[in-house]
């Protein structure tokens, strides 16, 4: 067996990338380790097949096995060494700038220590260059499982989507300052469709739009997510163009994809597939929702859930395991 760690300095983080992706570590046989250092309740979890949460206390026990650490903060570069790792990959998953300016801090450390680097977009691959020998690209993926349960009809509607009237354009994940606010006023202004953000607020202390026709419902459980999912007509991600979102591969867009619901995105280049309609302008993005919310083909469906399929978090970690596991040999 292999331990791999994963530290997380962040309180109360939505389910992402580092948990699935241990989840399914775990499902292959890793004693798999997610570390919350900054929780205040002191607690275990077992959260999975192999899969355990520490809350604000690392376990003291002694090393068995070859032990992987993984880190995705660059500030927490501080760290390597203290867990008398075999292994250190840094998971490069955002572009440190803009609203994560504060990335930067330990990202040129992080990268000379790791011996894998995984990015999850070409443009951070790009960023990595300089250490392209040890970098490959891992985008993101998707709990196949949990979303594609839409496809069956065995879905109900949560009471909060109940009233809100059809039909519905709807995001799922963090209400940031990255989401663009203009092109939400501009969609809200036509009253053509119902507008529904669930997720935690960001950086904001409330959405910056007051309209009947658009809804914030908050964060939800991560379980639930499909049943919201679910309601939608059309899916959207409504992000402003910057060095940061360039970067990102929404994870959103493959929970999309496996309900095999249409998406319409900005122009964000890890947006830019056959499956997803991305505009350049408000207008473009308008009309996309209006020709989304039409009947959608059997066809079309299928391929965007087969998309969402090949990309399940399951498929990234074998890819994963075939490039770390040589060096622990």
């Amino acid at each position: 067996m292999v331990d791999i760690i994963y530290l997380n300095y962040f309180q109360n983080l939505m389910v992402q990338r580092p948990h699935q992706l241990l989840k399914q570590f775990g499902k292959n046989g890793y004693n798999a380790i997610l570390y919350n250092m900054n929780e205040k309740s002191h607690r275990m979890i077992e959260a999975g097949e192999n899969y355990t949460v520490y809350n604000g206390v690392f376990p003291a026990f002694s090393k068995k096995n070859k032990r992987i650490l993984w880190i995705s903060y660059p500030p927490l570069y501080k760290q390597i060494g203290r867990y008398q790792e075999d292994l250190l990959v840094f998971d490069c998953i955002d572009y440190p700038g803009d609203q994560f300016a504060h990335w930067k801090r330990g990202v040129t450390e992080l990268r000379k220590k790791s011996d894998v680097i995984f990015v999850t977009s070409n443009s951070l691959y790009d960023f990595n260059k300089e250490f392209k020998n040890k970098t490959f690209l891992c985008k993101n993926g998707v709990d196949f499982d949990l979303f594609a349960q839409a496809n069956d009809g065995s879905l109900t509607a949560p009471k909060d989507m109940m009233y809100i009237k059809k039909p519905i354009v709807g995001y799922i994940g963090a209400v940031a300052a990255w989401i663009d606010w203009r092109l939400i006023h501009y969609l809200a202004a036509s009253n053509r469709f119902s507008i529904v953000f669930i997720g935690p607020l960001l950086g904001l202390k409330q959405i910056p739009i007051d309209s009947k026709n658009v809804h914030f419902l908050g964060r939800k459980d991560y379980n639930v997510l499909a049943d919201y999912l679910s309601c939608f007509d059309v899916c959207m991600i409504p992000f402003r163009k910057s060095k940061m979102t360039e970067a990102c591969n929404p994870i959103k867009m493959y929970e999309y994809l496996s309900m095999g619901k249409p998406v319409v995105t900005t122009d964000i280049e890890e947006c830019r597939i056959n499956l997803v309609k991305y505009s350049k302008l408000y207008g473009e993005f308008y009309k996309n929702i209006l020709d989304s919310l039409g009947p959608q083909s059997k066809e079309e469906i299928d391929l965007r859930i087969n998309f969402a399929k090949e990309n399940s978090w399951e498929n990234r970690v074998k890819d994963i395991r075939t490039i770390i596991e040589p060096f622990l040999d």
